[in-house]
């Protein structure tokens, strides 16, 4: 299938193949053709995870599931269609971080008019391959903590876009686990050693648990692939009581393994993605990310615009939403306040 063909499936919501790795772009209009059809402006996505699971590509309206549209689908609601008078180039690190920077800069060198990064290792590695080039963050756990803006409202550089967390964030999980398991005193932590947002995150974990007295945090690591066999291991040599999952794209993939983890080992686990309830977690405490999607691209619309990054203030998520899984927690054993769940966004039976 040539690159036409390819963003052409793109458009239709059928992503069902990863993305080559450095794939070439579109075709740019010819020059003798220039004259009657404007040049395509194209955008570039960078994904730290595996393209099976790139987001952002539904130009169908709603998502299997009701999930609400998002970043091609907007775009479309703006009035840029895909191989029209915008060229999208998708490029996915499958998981494996180390192959960022070589995909940021064919993005930079290939002269895209706005990349927008999906994770905090795709923002690093497009603010160092461009500090000319706008960078819309899809989202960022802490773009200010970790130095890509110099301040949410007034960001100061070539970076804006969304942000994933809230100051109380981490807290708020750890006492929905305490509430689920009142006795709960060892937390096991999946992070990602090699993303810098993750320490931060495991920061705000030791501080919340230091609040709450006898918690303490049980670090497993991971970093690619290959070190979910030990991940999992780790976790059922843990004898934790708990498990907190620190969102990140390269655990979507694997989500299978940490579910049937926590399953197999009867950990009441939270996570930040509803995804994993919906298949079969207990509990999750997270933005909606489609929606935080659909928001990269009015990001985009206005910068294509002429609008300056700078100029453009970081957004938090309007809402977090918080999702129980009853049934998971019937068969872990667990009886779930009634106080958690009248706050629950939703419940599943």
């Amino acid at each position: 299938m040539d690159r036409r063909a390819f963003i052409g499936s793109v458009a239709s919501g059928l992503l069902a193949a990863p993305v080559a790795v450095g794939a070439q772009s579109l075709q740019r209009v010819a020059p003798d053709a220039a004259q009657h059809v404007a040049p395509l402006r194209e955008i570039g996505v960078l994904f730290s995870g595996t393209s099976m699971f790139l987001p952002m590509h539904d130009f169908q309206g709603t998502h299997a599931g009701g999930k609400p549209p998002d970043f091609s689908h907007r775009l479309r609601e703006l009035g840029y269609i895909d191989g029209q008078n915008i060229a999208i180039r998708f490029l996915s690190a499958e998981s494996q971080a180390d192959r960022l920077p070589k995909l940021a800069k064919d993005l930079v060198d290939d002269g895209v008019s706005v990349i927008v990064a999906i994770g905090d290792q795709a923002v690093e590695a497009a603010r160092r391959a461009t500090r000319t080039i706008p960078i819309v963050m899809a989202p960022s756990r802490d773009p200010v903590r970790l130095g890509f803006v110099d301040d949410a409202a007034r960001p100061g550089g070539n970076i804006t876009g969304l942000t994933s967390v809230t100051p109380d964030g981490y807290a708020k999980r750890l006492h929905a686990l305490k509430e689920i398991v009142p006795a709960m005193s060892r937390v096991a932590v999946i992070w990602n050693s090699g993303d810098p947002s993750h320490a931060l995150a495991v920061a705000d974990l030791r501080t919340a648990a230091s609040r709450m007295g006898e918690t303490a945090l049980h670090l497993v690591e991971a970093q690619r692939p290959t070190d979910f066999p030990r991940v999992v291991a780790e976790l059922k040599a843990a004898r934790a009581d708990t498990l907190v999952v620190v969102g990140d794209p390269f655990t979507v993939p694997y989500r299978a393994w940490i579910l049937n983890v926590a399953a197999t080992s009867r950990l009441p686990t939270i996570f930040e993605e509803r995804d994993f309830v919906e298949e079969g977690g207990l509990i999750s405490y997270g933005p909606r990310h489609p929606l935080l999607w659909r928001r990269a691209a009015d990001y985009v619309d206005r910068i294509l615009k002429g609008v300056q990054p700078r100029d453009l203030p970081v957004e938090q998520p309007e809402k977090f939403e918080l999702v129980i899984s009853l049934k998971t927690a019937k068969a872990l054993g667990l009886a779930i306040p009634p106080s958690l769940l009248q706050r629950a966004d939703q419940v599943i039976e």
